[in-house]
């Protein structure tokens, strides 16, 4: 005697998933205006808010970077990025003031910038282990 399998095709196993409520008692429009609706706890609050004042941070931040005050732009920028807003590409992000308050600070101490700026490997090797040597990493 042979059993044969019935295989279920994914149009026959959304059908059965629309009918389940609709055997149970529920109507199929009940359940699909349920499944549209979002709960309160799921939409955000605040996010234009924490947006508004990331981009209020990171123009603050900018400023203090081109008056030279690296210590308030660090900050600053670590502050509108703890608030994780989603700023687009195009804008101003706190990882690219932050990115920018590194090279200076690397400018300002004055090792390696030629170097890095050429990009030559064994020299930036070299500077990697004096720098971890140092205690610097």
């Amino acid at each position: 005697m042979a059993f044969q399998t019935k295989t279920w095709g994914w149009k026959g196993m959304a059908a059965r998933l629309l009918l389940v409520p609709v055997l149970a008692g529920a109507s199929a429009a009940t359940v699909r205006a349920q499944a549209l609706t979002p709960s309160p706890s799921a939409t955000p609050t605040s996010t234009t808010s924490n947006t508004d004042k990331a981009r209020q941070l990171v123009g603050q931040a900018q400023t203090a970077l081109k008056k030279g005050d690296l210590a308030t732009a660090e900050k600053l920028a670590k502050q509108a990025q703890d608030l994780r807003a989603t700023l687009a590409y195009t804008e101003a992000r706190p990882e690219t003031v932050l990115a920018d308050v590194a090279k200076k600070k690397l400018a300002a101490g004055g090792t390696g910038t030629k170097v890095a700026a050429t990009g030559d490997p064994k020299e930036l090797m070299k500077l990697g282990r004096q720098a971890l040597s140092a205690g610097q990493i």
